[in-house]
């Protein structure tokens, strides 16, 4: 009996790494992402002669477009983690709707402030992290992880411009080194649990 005991605390302890793990596939995506927008959208304005920034628009929404599909499917795995461990997460209105109002808002002041698309990305995503860090927070008492990319964006937009490399490469390589730290550090977290 204490064999079987001690069996199903270990596949419980399997299952949550399983759960947090999931949740840090929204940071893979977005390192894996930016990159691939921004250098799909310099070959082909390199090859057809089409603006880049429009081109980085497009496959900027084709790659929400993605996310917005992957997210749901992993959404679904969670919850099904979450019933295989007995527990149910109840779905909170007001969280997801303070979550999608954040990025309008975000969107509108940053585009009113900055005229540099390179330099409103970062600010945008940096600002919009932050905004759900305290979101987060303030539903979840969570939310470190965003805190933590959102800084490593609004600090890295402090030399942009004085480096050596193209603006849009040096924010391709801002957003993806900060979503990158933030897959890290939720799975660093996942594996100490």
């Amino acid at each position: 009996m204490e064999e079987l005991s001690e069996a199903l605390k270990a596949i419980e302890r399997e299952l949550n790494f399983a759960r947090k793990a999931y949740n840090s596939i929204v940071y893979l995506y977005w390192a894996v992402a930016f990159p691939v927008v921004y250098l799909t959208s310099s070959i082909l304005s390199a090859c057809t002669g089409a603006s880049a920034n429009s081109l980085v628009v497009i496959f900027s929404a084709l790659a929400i477009l993605l996310f917005v599909f992957e997210e749901l499917k992993a959404s679904k795995k969670v919850r099904g983690i979450e019933k295989a461990l007995g527990r149910k997460t109840p779905l909170n209105r007001r969280y997801l709707l303070a979550q999608a109002l954040i990025w309008p808002v975000v969107i509108v002041i940053a585009g009113v402030l900055v005229e540099d698309v390179w330099l409103s990305s970062l600010l945008v995503i940096g600002s919009g992290m932050l905004a759900l860090a305290v979101v987060d927070y303030a539903f979840l008492r969570g939310g470190w992880d965003k805190a933590i990319v959102g800084a490593t964006i609004l600090l890295l937009s402090v030399p942009y411009g004085r480096v050596s490399i193209t603006k849009g490469a040096y924010a391709t390589l801002v957003l993806s080194l900060a979503f990158a730290l933030g897959a890290y550090l939720v799975l660093r977290k996942a594996m100490r649990e």
